[in-house]
């Protein structure tokens, strides 16, 4: 039973992190290349990824998350969805993930999803972390972090903005949500706070 249930968990990381489709890569040297594309990510049993790629049903390249900047999927021409690689601050390796970007502006809101599990839950349950980058800075780790919630992170993040520290130590973003989606659950409401947050920042407080 317990191995029937690893596997279903397995199968649902699967799901969860690969995308199969055609893309553009985007490589760190400026090159371009565009076919099927798949991300096979790291899950939650470790090691690291790669991304396939495949033109005209030829032999399959690899490549390391380390030589790609990003990869956008397509539908005919237009983007539908886009990934960035990004070097995550890990002390003890290197560590590269993938990213989706859920928000671009003069702050952008990126998000890394993998299945976790648990004694708990077996099956495993989406983990999602969040990430903010202002333009021309490194991106940042903004919730979860050391912190219970994403309150101080958030504060200190936008601390050139007074009147944005203060609404966010007000909880006027989260009340905002919470009485206008009540019906979300707590993941996606925090989701849609950080980008009221960002919303906020980019129209009133961004030189």
């Amino acid at each position: 039973m317990k191995k029937n249930m690893f596997l279903l968990a397995f199968l649902i990381s699967a799901m969860i992190f690969s995308q199969n489709s055609t893309a553009i890569i985007s490589f760190n040297d400026g090159t371009k290349k565009e076919g099927i594309v798949v991300i096979k990510k790291q899950n939650a049993w470790g090691g690291e990824g790669d991304v396939q790629y495949e033109k005209n049903n030829e032999s399959v390249d690899r490549y390391r998350f380390s030589e790609i900047n990003r990869i956008d999927y397509l539908n005919g021409r237009d983007t539908i969805n886009t990934f960035y690689i990004i070097k995550e601050n890990d002390k003890k390796k290197e560590k590269f993930i993938v990213v989706s970007l859920e928000w671009k502006g003069k702050v952008s809101l990126f998000k890394e999803e993998f299945v976790k599990n648990t004694y708990e839950n077996i099956y495993g349950y989406i983990y999602s972390k969040y990430y903010l980058q202002k333009k021309d800075e490194e991106i940042v780790n903004i919730y979860p972090t050391a912190y219970r919630n994403a309150k101080r992170p958030m504060k200190n993040y936008f601390s050139d903005c007074p009147k944005l520290v203060d609404l966010i130590e007000r909880n006027a973003f989260k009340k905002y949500v919470l009485g206008k989606y009540s019906k979300l659950n707590e993941s996606e409401r925090l989701e849609l706070e950080i980008i009221e947050t960002i919303k906020y920042y980019n129209s009133n407080c961004f030189k």
